[in-house]
C-alpha cells in the first residue's frame, strides 16, 4: 500500500491555488466541477475538485461552500487516500472493516465504485471519524 493523495477543504479554492503550486512544486492535473451522487454526499456544498501534483505528491483542493471559521470541519484534513494493488485487495480490506465489529465505521462503508478511467474506490472511517479512502488503478 501506498499514500494516494491528501484531500484539503478550502473555502477559497482561487484565492490559495497558487499558494498550493508554489510551496509545494505542484502543477494542475484536472479539474472538476460535476460530481456523483456519493461524492455530493460525503462533501455537502463542494463546488470544484482541483488535483495538484508533482513527481512524488497528488494534493485535492476541495472548494466547498458550507465551510466556515465555525465550522467543526474547517481546518481538518477531508481524507486520506491509499492506494492498493486491486479491486480485490479493496474488498479485503473492508472485509477487515466489518470484523472489527466497530458499529460506526461498518456503518460507514461506501459502495465500491469504478469509473470510466478504471479507478476503483471505496470509503470507511475509523472508529474517531477520520475518512479513508482505498483506490485500485487496474488495466492502465
Amino acid at each position: 500500500m501506498r499514500l494516494d493523495h491528501i484531500g484539503v477543504q478550502l473555502t477559497q479554492l482561487d484565492k490559495n491555488l497558487d499558494w498550493y503550486k508554489y510551496v509545494f512544486n505542484c502543477k494542475k492535473s484536472w479539474e472538476l466541477d460535476h460530481f456523483s451522487p456519493t461524492t455530493l454526499s460525503r462533501l455537502p456544498g463542494i463546488k470544484r475538485l482541483i488535483e495538484l501534483k508533482n513527481e512524488d505528491l497528488k494534493l485535492h483542493l476541495f472548494e466547498r461552500s458550507d465551510l466556515d471559521s465555525s465550522s467543526n470541519v474547517r481546518s481538518q484534513f477531508q481524507h486520506t487516500a491509499i492506494e492498493v494493488k486491486s479491486k480485490n485487495e479493496i474488498e479485503s480490506i473492508i472485509d477487515r472493516v466489518r470484523q472489527t465489529q466497530e458499529q460506526s465505521c461498518i456503518e460507514s462503508i461506501s459502495e465500491i465504485i469504478t469509473d470510466e478511467e478504471n479507478m476503483t474506490c471505496c470509503y470507511f472511517f475509523d472508529p474517531e471519524g477520520n475518512e479513508y479512502e482505498l483506490v485500485a488503478y487496474e488495466g492502465s
